[in-house]
Protein backbone atom coordinates (compact mmCIF):
# COMPACT_ATOMS: atom_id res chain seq x y z
CA UNK A 1 0.00 0.00 0.00
CA UNK A 2 1.30 3.28 -0.84
CA UNK A 3 0.52 6.50 1.25
CA UNK A 4 0.51 9.95 1.14
CA UNK A 5 2.59 11.43 3.87
CA UNK A 6 -0.40 13.35 5.35
CA UNK A 7 -2.21 10.04 6.08
CA UNK A 8 0.66 8.53 8.19
CA UNK A 9 0.32 8.38 11.95
CA UNK A 10 2.86 9.35 14.48
CA UNK A 11 4.05 5.88 14.64
CA UNK A 12 4.48 5.41 11.04
CA UNK A 13 6.15 8.87 10.63
CA UNK A 14 8.88 7.46 13.33
CA UNK A 15 9.17 4.26 10.95
CA UNK A 16 9.54 7.20 7.71
CA UNK A 17 12.34 8.95 9.89
CA UNK A 18 14.30 5.70 10.49
CA UNK A 19 14.33 4.58 7.24
CA UNK A 20 15.60 8.10 5.72
CA UNK A 21 17.79 7.93 8.95
CA UNK A 22 19.32 4.59 7.65
CA UNK A 23 20.14 5.92 4.27
CA UNK A 24 21.35 9.33 4.74
CA UNK A 25 21.66 10.21 8.51
CA UNK A 26 22.78 13.79 7.67
CA UNK A 27 19.24 14.81 5.72
CA UNK A 28 16.99 15.11 8.57
CA UNK A 29 18.38 15.85 12.52
CA UNK A 30 15.60 15.14 13.99
CA UNK A 31 12.28 14.02 13.18
CA UNK A 32 10.72 17.33 14.15
CA UNK A 33 12.57 18.48 11.35
CA UNK A 34 11.40 15.85 8.66
CA UNK A 35 7.45 16.53 10.16
CA UNK A 36 8.15 20.54 9.19
CA UNK A 37 9.59 19.94 5.91
CA UNK A 38 7.73 16.81 4.17
CA UNK A 39 4.44 18.63 6.41
CA UNK A 40 4.87 21.95 4.37
CA UNK A 41 4.20 23.79 1.31
CA UNK A 42 7.64 22.57 -0.78
CA UNK A 43 5.50 18.45 -0.27
CA UNK A 44 2.30 19.85 -0.81
CA UNK A 45 1.37 20.04 2.78
CA UNK A 46 2.29 16.41 2.91
CA UNK A 47 0.29 15.43 -0.32
CA UNK A 48 3.19 14.58 -2.56
CA UNK A 49 5.65 12.58 -0.18
CA UNK A 50 4.78 8.75 -0.91
CA UNK A 51 5.78 5.90 1.00
CA UNK A 52 5.39 1.96 0.44
CA UNK A 53 3.98 -0.09 3.52
CA UNK A 54 3.26 -3.87 4.03
CA UNK A 55 2.07 -5.49 6.72
CA UNK A 56 2.34 -2.04 9.03
CA UNK A 57 6.14 -1.98 7.81
CA UNK A 58 7.72 0.73 5.66
CA UNK A 59 9.53 -0.51 2.38
CA UNK A 60 10.54 2.75 1.03
CA UNK A 61 9.71 6.42 0.29
CA UNK A 62 10.07 8.87 -2.16
CA UNK A 63 9.08 12.69 -2.65
CA UNK A 64 7.59 14.57 -5.50
CA UNK A 65 8.33 18.83 -5.66
CA UNK A 66 5.84 20.13 -8.01
CA UNK A 67 6.21 24.13 -7.56
CA UNK A 68 8.24 24.80 -10.21
CA UNK A 69 5.58 23.36 -12.64
CA UNK A 70 3.86 26.48 -12.94
CA UNK A 71 7.11 28.57 -13.42
CA UNK A 72 9.32 26.42 -15.45
CA UNK A 73 7.67 23.53 -16.37
CA UNK A 74 9.41 20.77 -14.12
CA UNK A 75 8.84 18.67 -11.37
CA UNK A 76 11.26 17.09 -8.74
CA UNK A 77 11.48 13.35 -7.91
CA UNK A 78 13.85 12.89 -5.09
CA UNK A 79 14.13 11.61 -1.37
CA UNK A 80 14.12 7.67 -2.78
CA UNK A 81 15.08 5.63 -0.22
CA UNK A 82 14.36 1.92 -0.99
CA UNK A 83 14.96 -1.11 1.30
CA UNK A 84 13.24 -3.50 -1.49
CA UNK A 85 13.47 -2.78 -5.05
CA UNK A 86 10.65 -4.14 -5.60
CA UNK A 87 9.18 -0.90 -3.75
CA UNK A 88 9.82 1.89 -6.07
CA UNK A 89 8.28 0.69 -9.46
CA UNK A 90 5.25 1.45 -7.15
CA UNK A 91 6.23 4.71 -6.07
CA UNK A 92 7.42 6.58 -9.00
CA UNK A 93 4.10 5.79 -10.67
CA UNK A 94 2.25 7.22 -7.79
CA UNK A 95 4.15 10.34 -8.23
CA UNK A 96 3.66 10.85 -12.03
CA UNK A 97 0.06 9.65 -11.30
CA UNK A 98 0.01 12.80 -9.04
CA UNK A 99 1.33 15.67 -11.24
CA UNK A 100 -1.16 17.39 -13.70
CA UNK A 101 -1.98 16.32 -17.45
CA UNK A 102 0.24 19.21 -18.63
CA UNK A 103 3.10 19.10 -20.86
CA UNK A 104 6.25 19.51 -18.52
CA UNK A 105 9.60 17.76 -17.89
CA UNK A 106 10.24 15.31 -15.16
CA UNK A 107 13.55 15.02 -13.11
CA UNK A 108 14.28 11.79 -11.16
CA UNK A 109 17.23 11.88 -8.75
CA UNK A 110 18.44 8.77 -7.50
CA UNK A 111 21.87 7.44 -5.51
CA UNK A 112 24.76 6.61 -7.90
CA UNK A 113 25.11 3.32 -7.68
CA UNK A 114 21.11 2.33 -7.32
CA UNK A 115 21.68 0.18 -10.41
CA UNK A 116 18.52 -2.27 -10.24
CA UNK A 117 16.46 1.66 -9.80
CA UNK A 118 18.00 3.00 -12.62
CA UNK A 119 16.75 -0.01 -14.53
CA UNK A 120 13.37 0.57 -13.67
CA UNK A 121 13.30 4.25 -14.39
CA UNK A 122 14.77 3.03 -17.67
CA UNK A 123 11.77 0.95 -18.05
CA UNK A 124 9.63 3.64 -17.20
CA UNK A 125 10.51 6.35 -19.96
CA UNK A 126 13.37 8.33 -17.74
CA UNK A 127 16.66 8.75 -19.77
CA UNK A 128 20.01 9.36 -18.68
CA UNK A 129 20.42 13.59 -17.17
CA UNK A 130 23.39 14.54 -15.05
CA UNK A 131 24.80 14.56 -11.61
CA UNK A 132 24.85 16.23 -8.21
CA UNK A 133 28.41 16.25 -7.72
CA UNK A 134 30.15 17.05 -4.57
CA UNK A 135 33.67 18.62 -4.50
CA UNK A 136 36.04 19.71 -1.68
CA UNK A 137 37.85 22.85 -1.36
CA UNK A 138 41.64 21.72 -1.03
CA UNK A 139 43.45 25.27 -1.25
CA UNK A 140 44.02 27.72 -3.27
CA UNK A 141 45.45 31.18 -3.28
CA UNK A 142 42.86 34.04 -4.89
CA UNK A 143 44.02 37.03 -6.99
CA UNK A 144 42.70 40.29 -6.49
CA UNK A 145 38.72 39.68 -6.47
CA UNK A 146 35.86 42.35 -6.99
CA UNK A 147 35.10 44.21 -3.93
CA UNK A 148 31.65 43.81 -2.76
CA UNK A 149 29.81 44.33 0.56
CA UNK A 150 27.67 41.43 2.00
CA UNK A 151 24.57 42.02 4.05
CA UNK A 152 23.07 39.30 6.30
CA UNK A 153 19.59 38.04 5.26
CA UNK A 154 17.24 39.21 7.77
CA UNK A 155 13.33 40.48 8.09
CA UNK A 156 14.17 43.86 6.10
CA UNK A 157 15.68 42.43 2.98
CA UNK A 158 14.05 39.26 2.91
CA UNK A 159 12.29 40.59 -0.42
CA UNK A 160 15.24 41.02 -2.11
CA UNK A 161 17.11 38.27 -0.81
CA UNK A 162 13.76 36.04 -2.70
CA UNK A 163 14.09 37.76 -5.72
CA UNK A 164 17.92 37.25 -6.07
CA UNK A 165 17.60 34.06 -5.63
CA UNK A 166 14.94 33.12 -7.88
CA UNK A 167 16.47 35.63 -10.52
CA UNK A 168 19.68 33.57 -10.46
CA UNK A 169 18.26 30.48 -10.29
CA UNK A 170 15.47 30.85 -12.73
CA UNK A 171 17.01 29.02 -15.73
CA UNK A 172 19.69 27.34 -13.56
CA UNK A 173 19.60 23.36 -13.87
CA UNK A 174 17.91 22.12 -10.54
CA UNK A 175 17.43 25.73 -9.40
CA UNK A 176 14.23 26.09 -6.99
CA UNK A 177 12.40 29.05 -6.84
CA UNK A 178 12.29 30.21 -2.97
CA UNK A 179 8.55 31.42 -1.68
CA UNK A 180 7.89 33.34 0.78
CA UNK A 181 7.51 30.73 3.60
CA UNK A 182 10.79 29.18 2.79
CA UNK A 183 12.47 32.57 3.29
CA UNK A 184 10.95 32.78 6.78
CA UNK A 185 12.58 29.51 7.20
CA UNK A 186 15.85 30.57 6.09
CA UNK A 187 15.63 33.34 8.51
CA UNK A 188 14.66 31.55 11.66
CA UNK A 189 17.85 29.03 10.90
CA UNK A 190 20.48 32.21 9.93
CA UNK A 191 19.02 33.67 13.56
CA UNK A 192 21.36 36.67 12.83
CA UNK A 193 24.51 34.94 11.70
CA UNK A 194 26.21 35.65 8.73
CA UNK A 195 25.44 32.12 6.81
CA UNK A 196 23.08 33.81 4.59
CA UNK A 197 22.84 37.48 2.38
CA UNK A 198 23.30 39.25 -0.42
CA UNK A 199 26.54 40.72 -2.28
CA UNK A 200 26.12 43.99 -3.53
CA UNK A 201 28.43 46.25 -5.69
CA UNK A 202 27.91 49.48 -4.96
CA UNK A 203 23.84 49.57 -4.27
CA UNK A 204 22.97 46.90 -7.02
CA UNK A 205 21.97 43.47 -5.27
CA UNK A 206 24.70 40.94 -7.78
CA UNK A 207 24.11 37.97 -6.37
CA UNK A 208 23.59 35.58 -2.52
CA UNK A 209 25.24 32.71 -0.93
CA UNK A 210 23.91 30.57 1.64
CA UNK A 211 26.58 28.61 4.02
CA UNK A 212 26.14 26.13 6.72
CA UNK A 213 28.54 24.31 9.16
CA UNK A 214 27.38 21.09 9.75
CA UNK A 215 29.66 18.82 12.54
CA UNK A 216 32.58 20.74 11.35
CA UNK A 217 32.88 21.08 7.93
CA UNK A 218 31.25 24.08 6.44
CA UNK A 219 29.19 23.71 3.16
CA UNK A 220 28.53 26.57 0.66
CA UNK A 221 25.16 25.64 -0.13
CA UNK A 222 24.18 28.00 -2.52
CA UNK A 223 26.19 30.97 -4.97
CA UNK A 224 23.98 32.30 -7.51
CA UNK A 225 25.03 35.73 -9.49
CA UNK A 226 21.56 37.38 -11.02
CA UNK A 227 21.93 37.03 -15.16
CA UNK A 228 22.38 40.37 -15.80
CA UNK A 229 25.80 40.37 -13.69
CA UNK A 230 27.24 36.90 -14.39
CA UNK A 231 30.95 37.20 -16.30
CA UNK A 232 31.89 40.08 -14.08
CA UNK A 233 33.88 38.21 -11.47
CA UNK A 234 31.05 38.21 -9.21
CA UNK A 235 31.03 34.84 -8.64
CA UNK A 236 34.32 33.98 -7.29
CA UNK A 237 34.44 36.92 -5.02
CA UNK A 238 31.55 35.28 -3.59
CA UNK A 239 33.06 32.41 -3.41
CA UNK A 240 35.96 34.05 -1.94
CA UNK A 241 33.61 35.34 0.58
CA UNK A 242 32.32 32.18 1.60
CA UNK A 243 35.20 30.51 2.43
CA UNK A 244 36.68 32.84 5.08
CA UNK A 245 33.39 33.17 6.33
CA UNK A 246 33.21 29.13 7.29
CA UNK A 247 36.75 29.56 8.18
CA UNK A 248 36.54 32.46 10.53
CA UNK A 249 33.28 29.94 12.58
CA UNK A 250 36.40 26.73 12.79
CA UNK A 251 35.27 24.74 9.74
CA UNK A 252 38.07 22.17 9.57
CA UNK A 253 36.80 21.35 5.99
CA UNK A 254 34.67 23.06 2.90
CA UNK A 255 32.44 21.09 0.23
CA UNK A 256 29.75 22.36 -2.12
CA UNK A 257 27.94 20.50 -4.37
CA UNK A 258 26.92 21.60 -8.13
CA UNK A 259 25.26 20.30 -10.75
CA UNK A 260 27.41 18.48 -13.68
CA UNK A 261 25.71 20.29 -16.19
CA UNK A 262 26.42 23.93 -14.80
CA UNK A 263 29.39 23.95 -16.41
CA UNK A 264 30.17 27.68 -15.86
CA UNK A 265 30.10 26.54 -12.00
CA UNK A 266 32.08 23.57 -12.14
CA UNK A 267 34.45 25.70 -13.69
CA UNK A 268 34.64 28.50 -11.36
CA UNK A 269 34.92 25.77 -8.44
CA UNK A 270 37.62 23.48 -9.94
CA UNK A 271 40.03 27.18 -10.74
CA UNK A 272 39.90 28.08 -7.06
CA UNK A 273 40.71 25.60 -5.21
CA UNK A 274 37.70 22.80 -5.20
CA UNK A 275 39.82 19.40 -6.68
CA UNK A 276 38.62 16.29 -5.15
CA UNK A 277 35.28 15.02 -6.42
CA UNK A 278 32.16 12.61 -5.54
CA UNK A 279 29.04 11.50 -7.01
CA UNK A 280 25.83 11.91 -4.90
CA UNK A 281 23.38 11.45 -6.96
CA UNK A 282 22.11 10.46 -10.62
CA UNK A 283 19.52 12.38 -12.51
CA UNK A 284 17.28 10.99 -15.29
CA UNK A 285 14.85 12.87 -17.14
CA UNK A 286 11.81 12.34 -18.75
CA UNK A 287 9.09 14.49 -21.14
CA UNK A 288 5.76 14.57 -20.56
CA UNK A 289 3.37 15.71 -23.04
Amino acid sequence: MIRAFETLNPSERTQLFDLINNHDPALFPTLEKMVRVYGGVVYDGGLSQFSCWEEGRIRGAIALVTKEIEIKGEAFVHGVFIDEPAAFEGLLLRALEYLPKTPLEVKLGLPPKATELGEIAHRQGFREGYFLLELTYEEHSFAQTKTLRFDALTKKNRKLFQDSVNGAFLHSPNGAQLSEEEVDELIADNDGQDFMGIAFSGERAVGVYQLSLKDGIGWIDTIGIHPDHQGQGFGKAILEHGLNCLRAHGSSEIKLTVISSNENAVRLYRRHGFARERILSRWLEKTLH
